[in-house]
């Protein structure tokens, strides 16, 4: 009998399944691979500044409206051309002036002058300008965008006679000169009369600080190193 239940244990024994063990967890979180950061573009810079300088070789404009001409610049340059219509058209500039120029080995700089001046002809006392800041190039008339003011020194000493042993002398025809500017030149600007810009008499020269537009109409506009040439239309 025991022999009988000895064999009937050993059945169940061995014929129950084996279970495996589950493995072991490990209870430290999986390792996060760091990832590296994207590469940010970097984001051109002086745009404008570079798009004046740029050389053209061959620049024909037939029949082409100003505002046309804006578009093509903005094309050509790849800055943001931001143009004050509004300012340019109470000014009394015509925005479908047509315009035609057939220009080679040019300036963009030296494209957008002439181009003013086209625009402009046959207006007095109205010009247009460029102004680049950074990749932004903005195009109104010079009136509006000269309104920095700018420190220059002018060299007046010819224009003074030398009295030995008066001094005083020298300081009034400084003076006198000084008067003379302040109230023919932009007379509104300066402040003695009620504008912005100062004048100072320092060792034989004109210390002036005004707007761009007095600075030209005193010394003269920026000289330009070689004018462009143009081709003849055909």
């Amino acid at each position: 009998m025991q022999a009988r239940l000895l064999i009937a244990l050993a059945a169940l024994i061995f014929a129950t399944p084996v279970i495996a063990a589950p493995p072991a967890r490990d209870d430290k979180p999986p390792k996060k691979v760091a990832r590296k950061p994207a590469r940010k573009k970097k984001v051109p810079r002086g745009l404008a500044f570079k798009a004046l300088r740029t050389v053209i070789d061959n620049a024909t404009f037939k029949e082409m409206t100003f505002e046309e001409f804006t578009e093509w610049l903005a094309r050509q340059t790849e800055a943001n051309v931001v143009v004050k219509w509004k300012i340019i058209e109470e000014a009394g500039i015509e925005t479908d002036k047509l315009i035609n120029l057939k220009l080679r080995k040019v300036t963009i700089r030296q494209i957008i002058e002439l181009v003013f001046e086209q625009v402009t002809g046959e207006l007095e006392f109205v010009e247009l300008a460029a102004k680049a800041d950074d990749n932004t190039l903005i195009i109104s008339t010079k009136r509006d965008l000269y309104t920095e003011l700018v420190i220059r020194t002018y060299d007046v000493q010819d224009l003074l006679i030398a009295v030995p042993h008066f001094k005083s002398i020298g300081a009034q025809m400084a003076q006198e000169l000084m008067n003379l500017i302040t109230s023919h030149v932009e007379p509104k600007s300066w402040a003695v009369n009620g504008g912005k810009g100062t004048i100072a008499f320092f060792r034989g020269k004109l210390v002036i600080r005004n707007n761009l537009i007095v600075h030209e109409l005193i010394g003269g506009p920026p000289k330009q190193k070689s004018a462009p040439r143009t081709l003849d239309a055909k």
